[in-house]
């Protein structure tokens, strides 16, 4: 049992999603796929270089992130979830799923052949490398097992004690990193957000966003929260983009 490659799918509401399109397609360098599905409803960005990791689909509901595993037995993958506390949400030929705290995920069939595509030189170097999984308070540690297990890739703690990160295999393209959210914090399920990594121009990173249409939130000493023109939150950071495997 392999987890062969991860999608981030961005789920953008019917409204928003023509201006989400043009400004992730501008801020990641990307050129959109032919639009399909039964509604029109999917699309791939497709990188300069490499295998597309963040796709986006049409959504009934409020902006979010969701995760897709591809996998080389769904129906192990599916059992194994399920011992380990997930439950199934749907199977419409692949099988969608939420994690213990909350957040929806989808196991779907993998495919071979998949590389990291190069770092990002425009604006300046950065690439969208990491999975930041915003976690409540009190179900922090039961969250982290749960993906340990799934994965089998390992935990391990950081240099900040309300974060804790997964092993990356260098096949896959995002690092894990769960965060523990503030006790007074009021969201009460698991989510996930886009890390960019930037290195040294973070500030120019997001300046060039904020210049697409994205909206700046609260500057950290190691990272910015953005806002995209759906009103989905991502985070651009310090932290020194890696190139291809």
């Amino acid at each position: 049992m392999t987890i062969h490659w991860v999608t981030a799918f961005l789920d953008v509401p019917t409204e928003s999603f023509d201006e989400a399109l043009r400004f992730w397609s501008s801020a990641i360098g990307a050129t959109p796929s032919p639009r399909r599905g039964d509604r029109d409803q999917f699309l791939t960005l497709d990188p300069a270089e490499g295998t597309a990791s963040l796709r986006m689909q049409v959504h009934g509901g409020p902006a979010r992130l969701h995760l897709d595993l591809h996998v080389d037995d769904l129906g192990a993958y599916r059992e194994r979830a399920l011992s380990l506390g997930a439950h199934v949400l749907d199977e419409p030929g692949h099988v969608i799923m939420r994690s213990p705290g909350g957040l929806v995920f989808c196991f779907v069939s993998g495919a071979g052949d998949e590389h990291l595509g190069a770092v990002l030189a425009d604006p300046v170097p950065h690439r969208v490398d990491q999975l930041c999984i915003d976690v409540p308070h009190a179900g922090f540690e039961p969250e982290i097992e749960f993906w340990d297990a799934l994965t089998g890739w390992g935990s391990g703690h950081t240099a900040l004690p309300e974060f804790r990160s997964l092993e990356q295999p260098a096949h896959i393209p995002f690092r894990f990193l769960f965060q523990q959210l503030g006790e007074d914090d009021p969201r009460s399920e698991v989510h996930v957000h886009l890390d960019i990594s930037c290195g040294g121009q973070s500030l120019a990173v997001r300046d060039a966003h904020a210049a697409l249409g994205a909206k700046v939130g609260a500057s950290h000493v190691h990272w910015t929260i953005m806002c995209d023109p759906a009103g989905l939150e991502y985070c651009v950071t310090n932290r020194e983009p890696s190139g291809p495997s």
